[in-house]
């Protein structure tokens, strides 16, 4: 281990390699493994008659965040399935799975998310069970409001295609 250090220091930015800097180190077989966390996400789209709005909601662990609905894969549970169950778990809304959009990931504690995320039609509406704040944005309200950049970023690409199946609608 104490090779694999020297080497990564020392040569890439042209520091000489100083024992003394070393003699302390002390190599343990304590290993943390980083997991990679799947998880499925919606983008939920209503189509209304002025323009499309879509659907964010403020996160569980913290309220004054506020993104997509997202959450665990269960077991026997495909990407897909996940981000419908948790647009109804989280804000209430059921909806039906349009396409798959992309991927975005994040660092949670010792972990990687990566959380798979589709462009859901807005169906019905209940009662969210979670208690979180819903709301229906258009694009730039939905903008603003996004806590993440990534989840931004997101809404940015998956806009076109969002005004695209509006415009079939008409």
């Amino acid at each position: 281990m104490l090779r694999i250090i020297q080497k990564c220091i020392a040569p890439d930015c042209g520091l000489p390699v100083r024992s003394d800097v070393f003699e302390d180190v002390k190599v343990t077989d304590r290993i943390i493994n980083r997991m990679t966390i799947q998880q499925g996400g919606a983008i939920v789209v209503k189509f209304s008659a002025d323009e499309p709005r879509c659907l964010v909601v403020t996160a569980k662990r913290e309220p004054a965040h506020w993104l997509f609905p997202k959450g665990h894969i269960e077991a026997g549970e495909t990407p897909d399935q996940t981000a419908v169950r948790e647009a109804l778990e989280e804000a209430g809304v059921t909806g039906r799975v349009l396409e798959r959009l992309g991927d975005t990931t994040f660092s949670l504690g010792t972990n990687d998310v990566n959380v798979h995320y589709f462009l859901l039609e807005y169906v019905a509406q209940d009662d969210a069970a979670e208690g979180r704040q819903v709301r229906w944005c258009t694009r730039s309200e939905a903008i603003r409001l996004l806590t993440f950049p990534k989840l931004r970023q997101l809404l940015e690409r998956a806009w076109p295609r969002v005004l695209s199946l509006d415009r079939a609608r008409r």
